[in-house]
């Protein structure tokens, strides 16, 4: 549902599922990207600490924040390359208040879980989810459409928003598996 509800007020509306359907075909680059991020980590005596010395590095102008023209300059000066796509879908991943730019709390949230493998795995689950919802909308002009389409499916009430619950029975009336 987080993935889903952008702006975090617990309803899901047209304009969501499309910015996030539209953003499927990165979610594969986006991952490996996070990945290769957190590997580096390997040679620091924890991830906060690595987590520190990335944002030192990254930030030109020292105010704690990256921005996505920073972060574009820091993955490449770390040997990550991303078109700009890419890395604005990184940015929206690692961008959880979702002010624009990323703090190193930001990215120590999102990266922990990468040692453990436990947000990552379901994390892999939730992009496979939307890579397969993504793929059912390639019959639609655009995913808009495809996403009020799936407003008017799945919208039991008819507010125009889609709760959790209407989400997941939704999800399971296409057989996306939420369990995966």
């Amino acid at each position: 549902m987080e993935r889903l509800d952008i702006d975090r007020d617990g309803k899901i509306t047209e304009n969501e599922i499309a910015r996030v359907l539209s953003g499927g075909a990165q979610v594969e680059v986006v991952e490996l990207a996070l990945q290769k991020i957190a590997a580096g980590a390997k040679g620091f005596s924890s991830m906060a600490e690595y987590v520190r010395d990335l944002v030192r590095k990254f930030d030109r102008n020292s105010d704690g924040l990256l921005s996505i023209n920073e972060l574009t300059d820091g993955l490449t000066k770390i040997g990550i390359f991303l078109t700009q796509n890419e890395v604005k879908g990184l940015l929206n991943k690692l961008d959880l208040n979702r002010d624009g730019e990323v703090s190193g709390d930001e990215i120590l949230r999102v990266l922990e879980g990468y040692g453990t493998g436990k947000s990552h795995a379901l994390t892999s689950s939730i992009d496979m989810i939307i890579t397969k919802l993504a793929a059912s909308g390639k019959s639609f002009s655009n995913m808009r459409e495809y996403a009020k389409s799936l407003i008017r499916k799945w919208d039991r009430d008819n507010d125009g928003i889609i709760t959790f619950y209407e989400l997941c029975e939704g999800l399971a009336k296409m057989k996306i598996n939420l369990n995966q």
